[in-house]
């Protein structure tokens, strides 16, 4: 039986890559919404944090140098996320479902990047579902900020965090068995769970309120 890649201690450069363009043409895409008034500098920001901004969270939560900026390839797949938004952006599905898989397929890149590099570095579970968590969100609630909006991951809706944080869980169950089964588990359950909830209709709720004293 031929085992499987570790993708989560091991990425492929593309799949890093890939990763980081998805993300950018998404924030670039919603500088470009009907009703976002941003210019072209608010769409590069935009593009930058949902491109690299997990990394960037990851790394910081770790104390490590920001791999994101010490690789020439990583901010000219945020400037080619930008320029194919700018170039083709009306022809770019941005809610199609293509593009719903390969947000999907980052969320849970992230997540178990980021909770792997952390129990390389000595980090117990707990906090490595922390930094995996941080990884997989930062990008988003930090772009939500800058549209003066509540970020998606504290208000009901799609259950993004829910799905990440049974993915990390899953993969820490599983590590120890084997790291590239614990891996593709927990992507392809994020990947195909995406689908399912968007399917259904899936949304988190609120929490109801505590009764007046």
């Amino acid at each position: 039986m031929t085992a499987l890649p570790d993708i989560a201690e091991a990425t492929p450069l593309w799949l890093l890559l890939l990763t980081t363009l998805v993300g950018a043409v998404e924030g670039a895409g919603l500088g470009r919404r009907r009703g976002t008034d941003v210019d072209i500098i608010g769409m590069a920001v935009f593009a930058f944090f949902l491109g690299l901004g997990g990394g960037l969270a990851r790394d910081a939560l770790l104390g490590l140098p920001a791999a994101a900026i010490q690789s020439f390839w990583y901010p000219t797949m945020v400037v080619t996320g930008l320029g194919l938004v700018l170039v083709l952006g009306r022809w770019i599905p941005l809610t199609g479902s293509v593009m719903v898989g390969l947000d999907a397929l980052t969320l849970g890149l992230y997540a178990v990047i980021g909770t792997q590099k952390a129990l390389d570095h000595d980090v117990p579970p707990i906090g490595a579902v922390v930094v995996g968590l941080f990884a997989a969100l930062t990008g988003g609630a930090v772009v939500s900020l800058l549209q003066q909006q509540r970020p998606a991951v504290i208000t009901p809706g799609a259950p993004y965090a829910v799905l990440a944080l049974i993915g990390v869980l899953l993969y820490l169950a599983l590590v120890r068995l084997d790291g590239g089964l614990a891996a593709f588990a927990c992507v392809g359950f994020v990947v195909i769970s995406r689908f399912v909830t968007l399917h259904r209709g899936t949304t988190t709720g609120a929490v109801s309120s505590l009764p007046e004293p």
